[in-house]
């Protein structure tokens, strides 16, 4: 491998000894790259079923706590039921929220998948199945998303969102949601995981 060094700038170009190929990164004009290597990732559980139905309900949460951006890549959810069959869905939102964090239900531990690398420099991540508190939170108007749930005990929907091209950001103080569209059947309920970069 050989390197050629500008004669205007201290800077390097590394060519490959057996392709004879310069290596290049592309990077945009502040220096961010253009597409980098997302090595500082994390995944959390989504694993709960309203136990009431009232409708706008929110019943599972993240919210970004810490000082870097949260970059949403995946969600790989699974739509069951377990209840009385019914001949309807129940619908699920995805929304943002800002200002506050839900509070109340039960904390789910983020997981690094790189353990080589730091816990997020904070996240809230929390489910209710009966609700949870939502004091001083803001959701916008309309959902990101929407996950329905046949409400029949043999059917199952798989719903995988693959954001790593455009991903949802969620700056400090940004969260997201999923609540209940409309009156649910109990029984319905969403299982799977998200997925995200802090950058």
């Amino acid at each position: 491998m050989s390197q050629i060094q500008s004669g205007l700038t201290a800077d390097l170009l590394t060519v490959g000894v057996t392709s004879k190929a310069a290596f290049v990164e592309q990077v945009q004009a502040n220096g961010d790259k253009v597409f980098p290597v997302l090595d500082n990732s994390f995944v959390a559980r989504v694993d709960v079923a309203p136990s009431a139905v009232t409708a706008g309900l929110s019943i599972w949460s993240i919210f970004n706590t810490g000082v870097k951006s949260m970059y949403l890549t995946a969600a790989d959810l699974t739509g069951l039921f377990a209840g009385t069959a019914a001949a309807t869905r129940s619908l699920f939102d995805l929304v943002r929220i800002s200002a506050a964090a839900p509070t109340g239900g039960t904390a789910i531990q983020s997981i690094r998948k790189n353990t080589a690398k730091p816990n997020p420099s904070g996240v809230d991540i929390r489910f209710a199945p009966a609700g949870l508190t939502t004091t001083g939170v803001n959701f916008e108007s309309d959902p990101l998303d929407l996950f329905p749930v046949i409400n029949q005990l043999t059917a199952s929907t798989v719903m995988a969102r693959d954001w790593s091209k455009a991903p949802i950001i969620l700056a400090p103080n940004q969260g997201l949601a999923i609540r209940t569209n409309g009156a649910v059947v109990v029984g319905a309920g969403l299982q799977g995981s998200v997925q995200w970069d802090e950058r």
